[in-house]
């Protein structure tokens, strides 16, 4: 699914009318309706009708309309829209954490060259400093001091 497909759901879920949904099979008729039972239509002549939202006129296996039903009134707006919202939350956590990692590999990959010599010393006693940014403790300083050694490691060469 594209951004533009995702932009064009959340457009007509914002349009569309309020959920939840709910199925109603008519009783006798094999008829299914899916109302907005807190939607009201807002004219006279519906007098304090909920919005109906889909017919799904009898199917003859006597089964599609019935599961068609309940899955467009689980797939209501209100629905739609969690699950976007989810999405996007999920996206901003998977950037930060490829973010993260592409720090991470930099350095490991460059934490594992900085070995103190002389006598004595082990790679238990390797380290890594970063001078000239800042308060070293803090979290964003250090990742913005990673980020900008990679930077020009790469421009580099």
């Amino acid at each position: 699914m594209t951004d533009d497909d995702i932009t064009r759901l959340r457009e007509a879920a914002q349009a569309a009318t309020p959920g939840p949904w709910k199925h109603i099979q008519a009783v006798g008729v094999y008829e299914n309706y899916v109302y907005a039972p807190n939607a009201r239509y807002g004219v006279s002549w519906a007098g304090d009708s909920p919005v109906k939202v889909a017919y799904l006129p009898p199917d003859p296996s006597g089964i599609r309309d019935a599961h068609d039903a309940s899955y467009i009134s689980a797939a209501s707006p209100d629905a739609t829209l969690a699950l976007l919202d989810r999405l996007e939350q999920a996206e901003r956590e998977r950037d930060a954490l490829l973010a993260d990692a592409r720090r991470y590999r930099w350095l490991r990959k460059h934490a594992l060259m900085s070995y103190p010599s002389g006598e004595g010393s082990s790679q238990r006693d390797a380290y890594l400093t970063i001078t000239g940014y800042g308060d070293a403790h803090d979290p964003g300083v250090i990742d913005a001091a990673i980020d900008a050694l990679a930077a020009e490691e790469q421009s580099n060469g």
